[in-house]
């Protein structure tokens, strides 16, 4: 017997595969441009096809978030704070921002010192790691990516 097609279930796999190995980011210091897609091997920006951007609008991902916030502290050193999030629940990307925005504020009125800039990067697919040595190099990454 012929299985029938299932279009939802078809979306979400063409959403995965075309969003592997890319990340959203955004600098509250270039808010301007908006959120730029980077490749998380390469950490230079890709073009935003079609694909992707039905993957970002339609299909829901249980994103893996890296909120950062950089202040300037009174003698003069500059730290940079940051706090990673993997969502248990599946959100669009759209979905997002209300969150973002309350997790940024909450660093932000936490911080001690002067905020000097704060940011973001966000994976719609993120890598299921075993070991935190890992994922301790992965944020790490991403943090230089921002």
């Amino acid at each position: 017997m012929k299985r029938k097609h299932n279009p939802t279930k078809r979306l979400i796999t063409q959403s995965k595969i075309a969003v592997a190995n890319l990340a959203l980011k955004m600098r509250l210091s270039t808010h301007e441009k908006g959120v730029d897609v980077i490749n998380i091997k390469t950490g230079k920006p890709e073009p935003i096809g079609q694909s992707v951007a039905v993957a970002l609008d339609k299909t829901a991902f249980k994103w893996a978030v890296l909120l950062i916030v950089y202040a300037k502290e009174s003698n003069g050193k500059e730290k940079t704070i940051t706090k990673w999030q993997r969502l248990q629940a599946e959100y669009r990307h759209s979905d997002l921002t209300d969150w973002l925005r309350g997790e940024h504020q909450e660093m932000i009125d936490t911080c001690k010192a002067e905020v000097i800039d704060a940011g973001w990067i966000a994976l719609p697919t993120p890598q299921k790691f075993v070991d935190d040595a890992k994922e301790d190099a992965l944020i790490d990454l991403l943090v230089s990516y921002v």
